[in-house]
């Protein structure tokens, strides 16, 4: 299956925040916007979305579509990028869909990483 991830060096925004010695430079501060956001039924998180709780020791969030994606972070995307993050495209045979559909959990590690894709627009660029 397809995989869409948004990240940086591997770790994604919730991700990243935690390894942030201090407040990154605004980063923590769009985070925290994002988070506000992201608290409602709309954007459930994981555990929230059916996802075994489990399984995030070792798998990692992703979308199946850009679309998805964009639904999730397309408001984001243009600060994002600002802060170096990329749309990365796996190749993943160890996923994990959740509940609602809306996102999913891979097995990184396992997965085959396609291209860098960079965010240009919060439409999303056109493969």
């Amino acid at each position: 299956m397809i995989v869409y991830r948004l990240e940086k060096n591997g770790r994604g925004p919730y991700g990243i925040i935690t390894h942030c010695p201090d407040s990154c430079g605004g980063l923590y501060e769009l985070i925290t916007e994002m988070q506000r956001a992201h608290d409602n039924s709309d954007y459930p998180t994981p555990y929230e979305d059916g996802i075994d709780p489990i399984l995030l020791r070792e798998y990692y969030c992703g979308f199946h579509s850009l679309e998805k994606l964009n639904q999730c972070f397309g408001g984001f995307l243009e600060r994002l990028q600002s802060y170096g993050f990329c749309i990365n495209k796996y190749e993943s045979d160890d996923v994990c869909l959740s509940a609602s559909g809306k996102q999913l959990v891979f097995r990184l590690k396992e997965a085959r990483r396609l291209y860098d894709e960079s965010i240009t627009t919060p439409s999303m660029p056109v493969l």
